[in-house]
C-alpha cells in the first residue's frame, strides 16, 4: 500500500485484474470479494470518500493500469454538487474494452430519511449506463436491500448504511455475480 493523496492504494499490478473504487462499504466488504472470489483484485478505497471523487479515482486507475474490470463502488456517500453529467462523462472516460460493475447506493429511510430521492437518482443513472452501453454492469446491492425479504435486518448494521459480517458476504456476492455471469440487471 501507498500514500496517494489521502488514499492508501494497493500497489499491484492492475493491468490483468478487476480494480475496486469505493469507499467504507467497499473498504470493510472488499476482503470477501478478493478472499471468496477475486484474490489479485486491487482496491482503492477510503472511509467517507464522495462520489465527486469518482472521476479523479478513474482517471488514477486508468493512468497507473488497465484493469480489465472496473467497480465503480462510490455512490453512498453524496455530494449534491456532483451531477448526471458528471457520472456519464466518467463512465465515458473508461475504454469500452473494460468491464464496468456500478454498486448500487443503499441507505436505510429510517436512518437516512432525506437522502432516499438522491440514491434513486443515482440508481437510475446508472440503471441508464446499463441499458445503454455494452460493457456496463449493475451490482444489485440496492435492489437487494429493497426486495428481498429480511435483507436490510441481515445485511446492514444498525447505522443505516454500512454492511454487517453477513451483508459484507453478500455484497462480495453480488459484485462476483455481476462481473462473471452478467447477471447484475436489477436496480
Amino acid at each position: 500500500m501507498v500514500q496517494v493523496g489521502d488514499s492508501m492504494v494497493e500497489t499491484i499490478d492492475i493491468s490483468t485484474y478487476t480494480h475496486l473504487i469505493g469507499d467504507s462499504i467497499t473498504n470493510q466488504s472488499n476482503w470477501e470479494f478478493r478472499s471468496r472470489y477475486h484474490p489479485s483484485s486491487s482496491v482503492d478505497c477510503k472511509n467517507g470518500r464522495a462520489i465527486s471523487m469518482l472521476p479523479s479515482r478513474v482517471k488514477y486507475a486508468l493512468d497507473n493500469g488497465n484493469p480489465n474490470t472496473l467497480v465503480l463502488g462510490l455512490a453512498s456517500n453524496d455530494d449534491p454538487a456532483f451531477t448526471r453529467q458528471q457520472y456519464v462523462d466518467t463512465f465515458d472516460s473508461i475504454p469500452d474494452s473494460i468491464l464496468v460493475v456500478m454498486i448500487t447506493p443503499f441507505r436505510t429511510k429510517e436512518a437516512f430519511p432525506e437522502q432516499q430521492d438522491r440514491m434513486a437518482e443515482i440508481a437510475q443513472w446508472q440503471k441508464d449506463l446499463y441499458n445503454n452501453r455494452s460493457n456496463a454492469r449493475i451490482s444489485s446491492w440496492r435492489w437487494t436491500m429493497l426486495n428481498e425479504a429480511g435483507a436490510v435486518a441481515k445485511y446492514i448494521s444498525d447505522d443505516g448504511v454500512h454492511p454487517t459480517p453477513e451483508g459484507r458476504i453478500k455484497w462480495a456476492a453480488l459484485l462476483d455475480r455481476a462481473i462473471d455471469d452478467c447477471h447484475g440487471a436489477f436496480v
